[in-house]
C-alpha cells in the first residue's frame, strides 16, 4: 500500500468549498439541506512516494489514516445538525484541522523518502514544524541543531 500526501486541486478545494458555504447557510436559516455526496475519487496530482520498507511504519500510517476518516465522518455527521454547527463552528473547525495534520503524519510515517513526503505536506505550518530546528542532548544542556530532522544525531 502506498502512502503519499498530494494538494488538493483548485476544483475539489472550491467543491468543498462550497459544499462548506451551503452548510453555513442552511444553519444559518435554521432550515435543512440537501448535501450532496463526494466522490471518493481524487486524480494523483504528483507522483505517488514509494511506501516505506518497514511493515510497522505501514501499519501505523494505516492506522491514522483510520482515525483520519473516522474524524472525518464524526465531523460531517455533526456538521448534518445546523444547530450544533452554529453552536460549534470552531470547534468542528479544529476537529477537521486535527484530521487534515493526522493524514499529513500518517502520509510521512509511511513514506520511504520522508524528506520528500514532508516537502509535500500541504499545510505550510504543519510543514514548517516538521521541517524546524530540532533540540538535541549536548550531555551539559540541550542545544538547537539546524541539520536534517531525520537524521541520527
Amino acid at each position: 500500500m502506498q502512502f503519499f500526501a498530494r494538494p488538493l486541486s483548485n476544483d475539489i478545494e472550491a467543491a468543498g468549498q462550497a459544499r462548506v458555504e451551503a452548510i453555513v447557510a442552511s444553519a444559518r436559516a435554521q432550515a435543512p439541506v440537501a448535501i450532496p455526496a463526494r466522490s471518493l475519487y481524487r486524480e494523483p496530482t504528483c507522483t505517488p512516494l514509494r511506501a516505506s520498507d518497514s511493515v510497522l511504519d505501514n501499519r501505523l500510517a494505516e492506522e491514522l489514516a483510520f482515525a483520519r476518516r473516522t474524524l472525518e465522518a464524526m465531523g460531517e455527521t455533526l456538521c448534518d445538525d445546523p444547530i450544533l454547527l452554529s453552536r460549534h463552528q470552531v470547534t468542528l473547525q479544529s476537529v477537521d484541522l486535527l484530521s487534515q495534520i493526522i493524514g499529513h503524519i500518517g502520509s510521512v510515517i509511511g513514506a520511504s523518502d520522508r524528506e520528500e513526503a514532508v516537502a509535500r505536506v500541504g499545510m505550510v505550518e504543519l510543514r514548517n514544524r516538521l521541517n524546524r530546528d530540532r533540540l538535541v542532548d549536548a550531555g551539559a544542556g540541550l542545544q538547537r541543531t539546524a541539520t536534517n530532522p531525520f537524521s541520527a544525531p
